[in-house]
């Protein structure tokens, strides 16, 4: 069988994955996958909200979304973090190169095991469309770096919240 995700490391994953699942080429996807991917504040998550509700109204599809964050946290939960601690974990990752790594790996493949295990759904993250390369349909999100850093200060849920637009456009600028 070819790889049918874009990230090397993945392969041996993949294969496993597709052993036990028991999927042979990309036709054994019931399908649709759709990765989203794109910056913090490009709309993912908008994005992605409105495909389900027109895949439920034109197609009769529910379709579920699974973002890679949720599996970032996960990660975070098993090396001690809790919603407390979460700042802390999200410095190491800024100032360890190599957590990082560790931690963005783990979030890739539990986006592929989710993916496939689910053969269907909608799945956000940065790295989503090469996670799930040929297996389904990916889409790359754009946005003006000023409204980026407009969305980032405005959710609450942003590190960046509260932060002038300034900070965060210079940071957006350094990514």
């Amino acid at each position: 069988m070819d790889y049918n995700t874009f990230l090397p490391f993945l392969e041996i994953h993949e294969r496993k994955i597709c052993e036990r699942l028991h999927i042979s080429s990309v036709n054994d996807i019931k399908g649709p996958l759709i990765a989203i991917g794109g910056f913090a504040g490009v709309g993912k998550d908008t994005l992605a909200i409105n495909l389900v509700k027109r895949f439920k109204s034109e197609f009769g599809l529910n379709l579920k979304i699974s973002g890679a964050g949720s599996h970032i946290r996960e990660y975070a939960r098993r090396e001690g973090y809790n919603g407390a601690k979460l700042d802390e974990f999200l410095q190491k990752i800024r100032d360890d190169e190599i957590f990082a790594r560790d931690v963005d790996h783990f979030a890739d493949k539990q986006t592929l095991s989710s993916a496939l295990g689910m053969g269907q759904g909608i799945f956000i993250g940065r790295m989503a469309p090469f996670v799930i390369g040929k297996f389904g349909v990916s889409i790359w999100v754009t946005v003006d770096p000023q409204r980026r850093a407009s969305r980032l200060i405005n959710d609450g849920n942003r590190p960046e919240y509260g932060l002038s637009a300034e900070e965060v456009y210079s940071r957006i600028e350094r990514r």
